[in-house]
């Protein structure tokens, strides 16, 4: 069911000179970055558990996800480099829900023993990815893919990809 969900407003670290901050861990459900931080480490404690966290309009170099649920990491028009879903946190699997124009340039990496549900808020507006490295059991909806390398289960759903590189267990 639907709860109220409180807000976190983040206080953020302060930027280097090039302005960008180097580290920003998240602890709390319902952290919201602030729109335009340009960040090189965000990191998504285990301590979310199935709470929400939102990047809108924000600038990520690396972001690691320890944790997430159904509720979801929310990307809004933001860009990143590299992700890594690195655990579940023992919850049933993360969500990564994208929104308008969410561009991840290197690759997004789920670990194995994740479960990972890659998602776009609207169906229309397809975010891209430029690699998908699977280790642990995905789906993919609304979501435009350059390339797939594949070492565990994928559903592809509505998503648009342009090669898939499927792994055989070792």
């Amino acid at each position: 069911g639907m709860s109220a969900s409180c807000k976190v407003f983040v206080v953020l670290p302060d930027a280097g000179a090039d302005g960008k901050i180097a580290e920003l861990p998240i602890y709390a459900p319902g952290t919201v970055v602030p729109v335009g931080t340009k960040i090189s480490n965000v990191t998504v404690y285990e301590t979310v558990g199935t709470g929400n966290v939102t990047l809108n309009n924000v600038n990520i170099d690396t972001l690691t996800t320890k944790a997430g649920g159904e509720n979801s990491i929310h990307l809004r028009d933001s860009v990143l480099g590299t992700v890594v879903m690195d655990s579940n946190a023992g919850n049933e699997a993360t969500r990564l829900v994208f929104s308008k124009a969410t561009v991840i340039e290197n690759s997004l990496t789920v670990k194995d023993d994740v479960k990972a549900i890659i998602d776009a808020e609207n169906s229309e507006i397809k975010p891209s990815i430029a690699s998908l490295e699977i280790e642990g059991n995905t789906t993919i909806k609304n979501i435009k893919v350059q390339e797939i390398k594949a070492k565990n289960d994928i559903v592809v759903e509505n998503s648009t990809v342009t090669t898939i590189k499927a792994d055989t267990k070792d």
